[in-house]
């Protein structure tokens, strides 16, 4: 089975539960509005950390959801229809 047969839209309790289990945080890319993407725990100079609330807005704002399997693989997507 390739990872993409298995891939689901993650809730946002989810996303959290993933993320917190791989010691992620929701984080924008510097120099952007709202550019996401984790970022590991120890930081990036790429990336700054932000609040769950604004990662959400940003997923919202920008037709994005995680996607991930149950094995915990995650990654922000475009929405599938």
């Amino acid at each position: 089975m390739t990872v993409g047969q298995d891939l689901h839209a993650y809730s946002l309790d989810e996303t959290k539960m993933w993320a917190k289990k791989k010691k992620l945080s929701p984080g924008r890319v510097r120099g952007t509005k709202d550019g996401i993407q984790f970022v590991a725990e120890g930081g990036s100079d790429k990336v700054e950390e932000v609040e769950w609330n604004f990662f959400e807005s940003a997923l919202k704002r920008k037709k994005l959801a995680v996607y991930g399997t149950k094995e915990g693989w995650m990654r922000i997507m475009r929405k599938r229809s």
